[in-house]
């Protein structure tokens, strides 16, 4: 544990993540950077893009067929002014501006990289994050259900490919990263409100884009003993989630095609 009370990643768990998903840890802490000012006057996307990729020296990957499909192009006209808000923040209102309204573009943090397309297109993309809410074991919160029943719904199996397991305090939860957001959001939530029971149908606030928050995505440079101990004990078991998840998302999808 930190000295403020925030449950910190250790290095031992570090270790077992991939270099990919180490880079996309890395991007996320340029999203939370603060950005003093932006300010586009009658400037088309694509140079807004470019803008903002000079400005944090991150690859952006704009998915321009996917865009172009709802009617949104590489000259489609942005004037934006932003003061004093996160890269992320800086980012949404881009795609907001772009699409006419919230709802239609996203981001997703892909191999290092900030991949730009719509939301439809973004789902397909599904991968594994393990969520730690081990801190919250003491509240009436029943994580499984109040996940499947809160976030995107009709994308979890058998309806969908999504899949989230629990084991000893961590959710193993293949999702799109719209998805993982907003668990992240949710959990965070719940942090700064422990003692608060939560309906099972209450939605979190509109994500747009939250990232995982540093507490669950920060990284220790000397871990305490009791972090290593619990992550050495566990990790045959978030193993066997993540094995569990992948068949099981199989299986799903696996029906789901019998049924047609």
């Amino acid at each position: 544990m930190h000295a403020d009370g925030k449950e910190l990643m250790s290095e031992s768990y570090r270790d077992t993540m991939s270099p990919e998903q180490l880079a996309d840890m890395r991007v996320s802490e340029l999203m939370r950077r603060i950005v003093p000012e932006v300010r586009f006057n009658a400037i088309s996307f694509e140079n807004s893009l470019l803008f903002l990729r000079d400005l944090q020296r991150v690859t952006i990957n704009p998915n321009w067929w996917a865009m172009e499909a709802v009617g949104i192009t590489r000259q489609t006209e942005i004037t934006l002014h932003v003061r004093d808000a996160s890269f992320e923040t800086t980012l949404m209102e881009l795609l907001s501006k772009a699409a006419g309204k919230e709802g239609v573009l996203d981001f997703a943090l892909k191999d290092g990289m900030i991949r730009i397309s719509t939301i439809e297109d973004l789902s397909t993309l599904k991968y594994i994050l393990v969520h730690n809410v081990r801190d919250l074991l003491d509240s009436t919160v029943d994580f499984l259900e109040l996940v499947r029943t809160s976030i995107l719904p009709d994308t979890w199996a058998p309806c969908g490919d999504a899949t989230i397991l629990e084991t000893d305090g961590l959710l193993i939860v293949r999702q799109s990263a719209r998805g993982h957001r907003e668990i992240d959001r949710l959990v965070s939530q719940l942090r700064q409100h422990p003692r608060t029971n939560v309906s099972l149908t209450e939605k979190p606030p509109s994500v747009g884009a939250h990232l995982p928050t540093p507490e669950t995505q920060a990284i220790t440079d000397g871990p305490s003993s009791n972090e290593l101990s619990f992550y050495h004990r566990n990790r045959d078991k978030i193993w066997v989630g993540i094995i569990l998840t992948l068949v099981s998302a199989a299986v799903g999808l696996l029906l789901k095609l019998l049924g047609r």
